[in-house]
């Protein structure tokens, strides 16, 4: 989608409306995410010849997965554009990230749109903020309620002493049991 910057350029104008919607093709979607919608682009391209500055909202639905419960999660993704615009040829590096640049009076949008979406969207999905995932000892879903599973952690270097002290319980348990049936038996 191209802006039309001609009034801008000319002085007709000193802003002009931005509203158009751009396919988001599948390849810019993170992985595991489907977006199920155009991004909808929302906002104004405003200054003169010298100082031009495009301030857009961007909307795009999408369907992903839950990064702790793996449930289906569906929403709109919504980020924004605030940019300076120059012309091709005005700056001196215009290979400058902070710049849009126009050529032959019109500025696309395609690509400053793609990369606001694909650079700001979550790297993780989560289903809602309180979401508690799956435990990690059985895999059930912890948001319908507890497994019952034991939560602790017991630390690696400490398993050793564990195993000790269950050994010294069973063998405990088992000479106590011994002595109990010898004098049970007169022995």
């Amino acid at each position: 989608m191209k802006i039309d910057i001609q009034p801008i350029i000319s002085g007709i104008a000193d802003r002009i409306d931005v509203g158009c919607d751009i396919e988001t093709p599948p390849e810019a979607a993170p992985d595991d995410v489907e977006f199920t919608s155009a991004a909808h682009v929302s906002g104004s391209l405003s200054g003169d010849v010298r100082s031009m500055f495009l301030k857009c909202d961007i909307s795009v639905g999408y369907k992903t997965h839950c990064a702790r419960c793996f449930c289906d999660v569906e929403g709109v993704f919504e980020t924004d554009i605030l940019k300076p615009v120059a012309l091709k040829g005005v700056l001196e590096d215009e290979e400058d990230d902070e710049y849009l640049i126009a050529e032959k009076a019109a500025l696309d949008l395609y690509i400053p749109v793609m990369d606001a979406v694909i650079l700001e969207f979550p790297m993780r999905v989560i289903c809602r903020d309180d979401c508690r995932g799956l435990c990690s000892k059985c895999g059930k879903d912890l948001n319908e309620g507890d497994c019952g599973c034991d939560t602790r952690e017991i630390d690696p270097r400490l398993e050793v002493l564990r195993q000790l002290l269950v050994d010294y319980e069973n063998d405990k348990d088992g000479g106590e049991n011994e002595n109990t049936d010898k004098k049970q038996s007169g022995g």
